[in-house]
């Protein structure tokens, strides 16, 4: 009899185990670069001229979305919401003031089907309830979304602890994104 209890008490045991595994453990997903030619800027002035919107913003959520290509493919991204926090400057968008919510098209995305996390050029979305200084241009319906100046250019995290992009490499681009923080961040 104490045989059997000791059998049971074993598989039971090992029955919470095994669902404390499935239930806490979450797939592993690894980063990859997907190459893009970005736009090569030489100096600050450049990538605010190229700019229609210079805003300081902190991120709300984000959705995952797709627009259908030929043969079909399909472009991935991810839409981030954002709210204002300040205005720097505005080419003709009358309607973004402090407080509004505007929508970003960042590039990255999850492939979910190959467990993989795809940087564009490098690119890192931005972190929900995290600042950012962003540099955007405009993107016309169907998306009536933003993005950043230049893809690495235009997105400038306030906190100086946090990664710009996933990899070093970018000197050129670092230092242009250093002189943007220097020039609206205090």
């Amino acid at each position: 009899m104490k045989k059997a209890y000791r059998i049971i008490l074993s598989l039971i045991f090992a029955a919470c185990c095994l669902v404390t595994i499935v239930v806490f453990s979450k797939p592993r997903y690894s980063d990859v670069i997907s190459d893009a030619k970005i736009v090569g800027y030489k100096s600050p002035d450049e990538v605010i001229e190229d700019s229609v919107l210079i805003v300081r913003v902190k991120k709300i959520s984000e959705k995952a979305e797709a627009y259908p290509l030929e043969n079909g493919l399909t472009d991935p991204f991810t839409l981030s919401t954002v709210v204002v926090q300040e205005v720097f400057k505005n080419d003709g968008h009358d309607t973004v003031q402090k407080g509004s919510e505007i929508v970003i098209l960042e590039s990255q995305w999850t492939d979910e089907v190959n467990k993989t996390i795809v940087h564009t050029s490098g690119y890192l979305k931005m972190e929900k309830g995290k600042e950012y200084l962003l540099l955007l241009g405009y993107n016309a319906p169907p998306t009536e979304s933003y993005y950043p100046t230049g893809l690495l250019y235009g997105k400038i995290p306030v906190d100086t602890r946090e990664k710009v992009w996933l990899e070093d490499g970018y000197e050129t681009v670092r230092e242009i994104v250093e002189l943007l923080r220097k020039q609206y961040i205090r």
